[in-house]
Order: structure tokens, then C-alpha cells, then sequence
């Protein structure tokens, strides 16, 4: 692994099991074994470390729209497999899925990396889009949807990774969820 990658990775790694504030530049020194000149030569701070992380796993939100979404289909299959893409990365990524706990709402996170991070996710948020148009989910903000189909995810990752539930429930978390956005005539 090149020296940039182990940065990140240890960075990662940190901050989802121990936090932002509990985890100095001093800590990722040590545990990556990187010299203090190479970790500056590739970031300037924590916060550039944090920042840069931010933007790059939230990237895996535009592969998943990639391999999941089909042009102008609406359909609660490919809502499934959204969701259950999206559900399944997260099981095999822990510390990508704190990692984002820990940061997303952080005042660490800067503008310009959160709108890299929409852009990341911008075909997802057609997708809803769409099915606002064609009258098949309710009309609500859009960001606001992918944050409830986000914290749906999430609550439930959280459960399964804590051993409170078992992943056999994920279809009815995503009938729950599905529900929750349809159109009611």
C-alpha cells in the first residue's frame, strides 16, 4: 500500500472507533508508521485528512447508482437493490460506516466537500426525483429523502453490526421504507 492510502486507511480507522476529537494527527502518526514530513506532504491538517476521506468514500454512492439504477425505471426492485446495495457495502465497510457517523454532520466538514459529496450521490437523487414526477413518491424535498432513506439504512446497519437484529430483516426494513415514500391517493 502506497503511504497516501495508509494514511487514509488508518485515519479511517481511528476515527470510527474512537472519534474525531480523541483522535490526534500525533495518534495517526504513530499507528501508520508514516514519517511526520511524508503525512504533511500529503495533508496539511487533520481536517484536510478528514475532509479528503469524506469526498472519496461517499464516491461509492455514484458506483452503487452505476450498477443499480436503469434510466427512467421506477420500481420498487430497483429501490431493493438500491437500498440493499447500499445496506450491504456498509456490513462489508464498518469502518467506512462510522467513519461517516462520526463526520457527517461535523463542523470538520467543509462546503465544498459536502456539494463533492452530493455530486457522488446526484443520479440517486434523480432517481427520487423521477418518481416524485411520475406521481409514484410523495412530493417532499429531496434532500430530506435521502436523508430518511439514509437514516433507515443506517439505524439498521447499526443494529445488525450490534448483534440487535439480524440482516433477515432487511426486507422488512425496505418495505417499511418503501411504504413510508410512496404515494397515497
Amino acid at each position: 500500500m502506497k503511504k497516501k492510502e495508509i494514511i487514509l486507511q488508518t485515519t479511517l480507522r481511528l476515527i470510527a472507533n474512537q472519534g474525531i476529537t480523541t483522535t490526534p494527527m500525533s495518534q495517526i502518526m504513530e499507528e501508520s508508521g508514516v514519517a511526520t514530513g511524508t503525512i504533511y506532504h500529503h495533508f496539511k491538517s487533520k481536517d484536510e485528512i478528514i475532509n479528503y476521506l469524506y469526498v472519496s468514500e461517499k464516491k461509492f454512492f455514484e458506483k452503487i447508482a452505476d450498477d443499480v439504477l436503469v434510466e427512467n425505471e421506477i420500481s420498487f426492485k430497483i429501490y431493493t437493490t438500491l437500498f440493499t446495495a447500499i445496506y450491504d457495502y456498509y456490513i462489508a465497510n464498518p469502518f467506512v460506516f462510522h467513519f461517516f457517523l462520526q463526520v457527517s454532520k461535523s463542523p470538520i466538514i467543509e462546503v465544498k466537500s459536502i456539494e463533492k459529496g452530493k455530486e457522488s450521490y446526484a443520479k440517486i437523487a434523480f432517481f427520487f426525483e423521477k418518481g416524485i414526477e411520475k406521481n409514484q413518491f410523495t412530493n417532499i424535498n429531496i434532500e430530506l429523502l435521502l436523508d430518511l432513506l439514509h437514516a433507515n439504512i443506517s439505524t439498521f446497519v447499526e443494529m445488525v453490526l450490534a448483534g440487535k437484529t439480524a440482516s433477515e430483516n432487511l426486507t422488512q426494513i425496505i418495505n417499511y421504507s418503501w411504504k413510508g415514500i410512496q404515494k397515497t391517493n
